[in-house]
């Protein structure tokens, strides 16, 4: 019985001195040159504001604008910490190059309101469905209905005229769970039932990396757009995107919503809702 209490003990000990090893702060590539993300209010980040060179490049001279990195087709913030209020919420103004949004946090993200990234839904004004309907940040447009008529949604798999798309941030022809590469959602198609109308632009894409804990209470979607035409019954329907989640624990009761939907920590609240729903696994060595 002696032997057992004291083999007891001595696990006991081994795994409280493991613990702090397994259990560090993640080593987030992360300078702090865009400072902190504090939101108290709604929000539009203009991303056409980044700076354009190497994601690793100090941001100290265009802080809290981040970098756009076209070898990898993202707009990289490195934020020291990140804080968005209850109520508030923060959507995106797209880069000329439709890029993903990376955001590299050096202690803890707490999101508390809203990150939007899904894409707009379809136009009904007319000329607007001349110009293709824009995505969310990572994902791609809905399709124009110009003089030749309906065309396209962009993307891999975008919708054909008069259909929605059939790719989203995971599957049907490119993505997969580990959302590499980071990418959103295709558009739908436009087309002429009961009238002209262009296709829903595709949900965005973000990855948010933070070194201690990521808590959110509020919600962070990046869905596809959809909108039933005058016919009644009839959809067109954009890819919804992608969000990946790292921190060394994640937190909170908040929801998590879109086509794919990753969770990377060593520790994580039950109550948090992911839709759809996926088991989180821990850090991995290469977090960018």
């Amino acid at each position: 019985m002696k032997k057992e209490i004291k083999q007891i003990a001595l696990l006991v000990v081994g795994i409280a001195a493991l613990a702090p090893t397994l259990f560090a702060q993640l080593n987030v590539p992360s300078d702090g040159s865009d400072g902190a993300l504090n939101i108290t209010s709604n929000t539009v980040i203009n991303l056409n504001l980044a700076s354009y060179g190497a994601w690793t490049n100090d941001n100290s001279a265009n802080p809290g604008n981040g970098i756009y990195d076209p070898t990898k087709w993202a707009i990289v913030f490195k934020y020291s910490s990140i804080s968005i209020a209850a109520n508030a919420s923060v959507t995106f103004s797209n880069h000329a190059s439709h890029a993903p949004v990376v955001w590299l946090v050096q202690s803890n993200a707490s999101i508390n309101g809203t990150v939007n990234l899904s894409g707009n839904g379809v136009d009904y004004a007319s000329p607007a469905q001349l110009v293709p309907t824009e995505p969310g940040p990572g994902g791609f447009r809905g399709g124009a209905f110009g003089p030749s008529g309906a065309a396209a949604g962009y993307g891999p798999a975008g919708g054909q005229p008069g259909q929605g798309s059939t790719g989203n941030g995971y599957g049907n022809g490119y993505g997969n769970p580990k959302i590499l590469p980071l990418m959103g959602g295709c558009g739908s198609g436009s087309w002429n039932i009961n009238g002209n109308f262009a296709g829903a632009g595709g949900g965005g894409a973000i990855l948010i990396i933070a070194g201690q804990t990521a808590t959110i209470n509020g919600s962070i979607v990046a869905n596809g757009a959809s909108a039933s035409t005058s016919c009644g019954n009839c959809f067109v329907v954009s890819g919804g995107g992608a969000i990946r989640v790292v921190a060394n624990s994640i937190q909170g009761n908040g929801y998590v919503t879109a086509s794919v939907v990753r969770t990377e920590a060593n520790s994580i609240s039950p109550q948090l809702v992911l839709t759809p729903n996926t088991i989180a696994v821990p850090p991995g060595t290469n977090l960018v």
